[in-house]
């Protein structure tokens, strides 16, 4: 029994590390639209468990017409369901987004699936405490 249970124990946990390493990379959503407006999206996942996030809008009738926010900290995965925890404690609110409390998922080829089908790995933010983040898909570049 005691041998099934380590076993058990060893097989979760190289699941855990495959996921965590199809998950690191850098993900990105850019729009950039005909009449010069832009707006992107990067996160960075590290192996070492740390983030960078990267927002940068452009509109050129708005007030301001350049907006640019980072954040910083650590991401964990369970399930295809990666978590953020920020630690930009000490910046102005002006520079930094909050993505604490935020989940997005993970989604990628199944190492199974032999079809020539290109499908991307992505995540895609749908619990966020910033309202307007929950519709976007960022693609691994």
């Amino acid at each position: 029994m005691k041998k099934l249970l380590v076993i058990f124990i060893l097989i979760s946990q190289y699941a855990l590390v495959a996921q965590t390493k199809i998950a690191v990379g850098d993900y990105k959503y850019e729009a950039k639209l005909t009449d010069g407006n832009a707006l992107t999206h990067e996160v960075t996942l590290h192996p070492n468990g740390t983030y960078a996030y990267t927002y940068y809008r452009f509109i050129e009738a708005g007030i301001p017409q350049k907006e640019h926010k980072s954040d910083g900290g650590t991401w964990k995965i369970t399930n295809k369901l990666i978590s953020f925890t920020s630690n930009n404690k000490n910046q102005s609110k002006e520079e930094t987004i909050d993505l604490s409390h935020s989940k997005a998922r993970l989604d990628y080829k199944s190492p199974r699936n032999t079809s020539s089908e290109n499908s991307p790995t992505t995540i895609q933010f749908h619990e966020s405490d910033i309202p307007w983040i929950k519709s976007y898909t960022l693609t691994k570049a």
